[in-house]
């Protein structure tokens, strides 16, 4: 089974300068270039993606490769930016521990909104926000009995009730125009549809094709209006209380 947690979705080796992750199908897999991991972020083959990118900051400091190497979708904080070099590996593992309560906060408060019999679709290139949420259903007995359907894109699903998106938002609440064009289409057939950024929107200037999403973005900090998205970095961080699912 894949790991639920991102501080056991990576691992990086400072002896031996290795990069450890796993596929999408739970394979095993070993970098040790930057090439190599830049390869396998952009095919999108990499379970826990975002995870493995900030880990493979280290990988990229080894061989004098700019941190900015893995920008894009999942560009650096800007904590990490600021760090360092010598206090690097602590930065990113502090960073992964705070996505691993940022994930498990967006996953209760995604499934405080669903009910008995609904037929999720979660649509995750990334995977591992919909693993926490799959486990968080198996886990507590308050959860929902929901049929949960996890999904790398988009297809047509006659029962879906409730479509989750784990895709980027800027701080406007603007998203692809594509996406957008897919809730739109959900919408339009009496689906609910959400967007998971478990990490909140990002500052950065949206495409220039963006639309606004009408649609709900439930974040580690609370659910937000995709209009006022941006009171996310408003809002206090999560607090040392929260525990990881086990």
């Amino acid at each position: 089974m894949l790991p639920h947690l991102a501080t056991q979705a990576v691992r990086y080796d400072a002896t031996n300068h290795r990069l450890h992750a796993y596929t999408r199908s739970g394979e095993a897999c070993c970098f040790e270039t930057p090439a190599e991991l830049t390869q396998a972020i952009t095919d999108q083959r990499l379970y826990a993606g975002h995870a493995v990118a900030m880990a493979g900051i280290l990988l990229a400091l080894h061989h004098g490769v700019s941190p900015a190497h893995y920008d894009g979708d999942h560009a650096l904080p800007a904590t990490l930016r600021q760090t360092p070099p010598a206090l690097l590996a602590q930065a990113v593992h502090q960073h992964l521990q705070r996505l691993d309560r940022a994930l498990e906060r967006t996953a209760r408060l995604t499934c405080e909104l669903l009910t008995d019999d609904d037929v999720v679709t979660v649509v995750d290139a990334d995977g591992l926000l919909s693993t926490v949420i799959h486990r968080l259903l198996q886990r507590e007995a308050s959860a929902p009995r929901v049929e949960l359907q996890m999904q790398t894109a988009w297809a047509p699903t006659p029962t879906t009730t409730v479509l989750l998106w784990h895709a980027p938002i800027a701080s406007d609440g603007r998203i692809d125009a594509r996406l957008h064009q897919h809730l739109s289409d959900v919408h339009a057939q009496h689906i609910l549809g959400y967007i998971l950024a478990p990490q909140g929107p990002y500052t950065g200037a949206a495409p220039a094709d963006a639309l606004l999403c009408a649609h709900a973005v439930i974040t580690s900090r609370g659910i937000y209006r995709a209009d006022r998205v941006s009171r996310y970095l408003q809002e206090s961080d999560l607090g040392g209380d929260m525990i990881p699912l086990q």
